[in-house]
């Protein structure tokens, strides 16, 4: 696997591909394929040993990752939509527009909680795969990285920081808290960055019930399209300040655990990608390399 990953065996399989719109390889390529340079057995399980350690340690980040956002979850709901936040006990409910909330809370407009931009129009054509500035497409937001590249300079305005909220506003409404670094905003995809003492992880799981609402809502003829006046009708609880500043320091925690968890995978999966084509082509030889205990006993 790892072998075939290598950059040199990808520029290989690249080379031989086919097709005019999706570039594929027919089966015949595939079975005259030959991998050289393949190391004895001994010395194979080694590699392979080395190489799936660091993915090893990326997984367990990532589930690091995913617990904390399920733990930020956890305290939105109990707070926010359950009502259950520090000191409940002794608080009086009103009704209002949003329903039934606390006494002091106030029900306002996403533009008055959150600064709101949308994207540049980039001219596709220009799009690479690298190049100068790295640009945020809506396919991009799952994933939270881009692999698009431009040479074209856009305004300053438009730039994506790590923890932007960005909402996809083509199809699926993707609604993302941004991590793939500093980068720019393509057309088609909104950026939301909160005012006051909100956190963006806050204001990202506020935003996601009314946005998965607009999305059901909101039909086209092939594509469901959100739009400015869409994002004008948002309404969003805000707290009294004593809730929102524990909420704020909660949730900014949690923030800086999963950004120092996704810094530590980059570094490891950079490293990673260093030594796989090193150790898959011989360059880097450590079939003699004393690695001690670290080895299970068939790589050894």
């Amino acid at each position: 696997m790892y072998r075939i990953a290598a950059s040199d065996f990808q520029a290989r399989l690249s080379e031989m591909s086919t097709g005019s719109t999706v570039p594929h390889l027919n089966m015949a390529d595939i079975r005259a394929l030959r991998i050289p340079n393949v190391p004895e057995l001994r010395t194979q399980r080694r590699i392979a040993w080395v190489l799936s350690a660091f993915d090893e340690l990326i997984e367990i980040n990532e589930r690091r990752i995913e617990l904390l956002e399920d733990l930020a979850r956890s305290l939105y709901r109990e707070w926010f939509v359950r009502f259950r936040f520090p000191g409940h006990e002794d608080a009086k409910f009103v009704d209002s527009e949003l329903g039934t909330m606390p006494e002091g809370w106030d029900p306002r407009g996403l533009f008055e909680l959150s600064d709101v931009g949308f994207g540049y129009s980039f001219k596709s054509a220009r799009f690479a795969e690298a190049g100068a500035y790295p640009v945020i497409r809506i396919r991009d937001l799952p994933r939270g990285s881009t692999a698009t590249f431009t040479d074209e300079e856009p305004p300053q305005w438009y730039s994506v920081h790590d923890g932007d909220v960005l909402i996809g506003m083509d199809g699926e409404f993707y609604v993302r808290q941004w991590s793939g670094g500093d980068a720019w905003l393509n057309q088609r995809v909104a950026r939301l960055r909160p005012k006051a003492r909100m956190s963006a992880r806050h204001l990202m799981l506020s935003i996601t019930g009314p946005i998965r609402a607009l999305n059901e809502s909101i039909s086209g003829t092939t594509v469901a399209h959100l739009g400015k006046r869409h994002l004008e009708t948002i309404r969003l609880l805000a707290p009294t300040d004593e809730v929102l500043r524990q909420a704020s320091e909660f949730f900014t925690t949690v923030e800086c655990w999963q950004a120092s968890l996704r810094h530590k995978n980059r570094r490891l999966a950079a490293t990673r990608d260093l030594l796989l084509p090193r150790l898959v082509t011989g360059r880097l030889d450590i079939s003699d390399v004393d690695l001690g205990d670290l080895l299970p006993a068939e790589a050894a």
